[in-house]
């Protein structure tokens, strides 16, 4: 039986993999081992656990958002000097916990807000962001309302 819990997701995923791949099978593996040596060792340390890999992306959970837009942040921050960029989605919210998987639509937002998100950027959702005080809040640019594939709402 899943266990339901509140949680804050985050997806990543390397930007124009397929492409690289495609170029260069040993430049992507290089690629593939360098960022997922970074997201593993960042979401860690910033108290997150990794749920799994699925190619060249991530699906990480946090016990609070401010923990996973800090690991966030350090991953993008790492990945400055790299010769590749990834896109990084975070939303909370309601969790199901099954195994050593998760599932629901928490996870699915985010993993639409990483699809979304432009290369070396980070999307978040409101909900991520109520988790901040006024004062604490990083800094982001609204958006606005947008759709998101597949789901029925803005």
């Amino acid at each position: 039986m899943p266990n339901r819990r509140q949680a804050t997701v985050m997806f990543t995923d390397v930007v124009g993999f397929t492409l690289i791949m495609e170029r260069s099978e040993t430049e992507a593996m290089r690629i593939y081992s360098r960022n997922m040596e970074i997201v593993r060792k960042l979401v860690s340390s910033s108290g997150g656990s990794l749920v799994k890999e699925m190619g060249d992306g991530t699906l990480s959970v946090f016990t609070s958002s401010p923990a996973a837009v800090t690991s966030a942040v350090k991953i993008q921050k790492q990945l400055e000097n790299e010769n590749f960029r990834i896109r990084i989605g975070i939303h909370s919210g309601s969790v199901l916990f099954e195994g050593n998987d998760i599932f629901g639509d928490t996870v699915n937002v985010a993993s639409r807000l990483e699809k979304k998100s432009p290369a070396g950027g980070i999307l978040i959702s409101r909900e991520v962001l109520s988790h901040y005080g006024e004062k604490k809040q990083p800094d982001t640019i609204n958006l606005g309302l947008t759709r998101l594939k597949g789901l029925g709402r803005l």
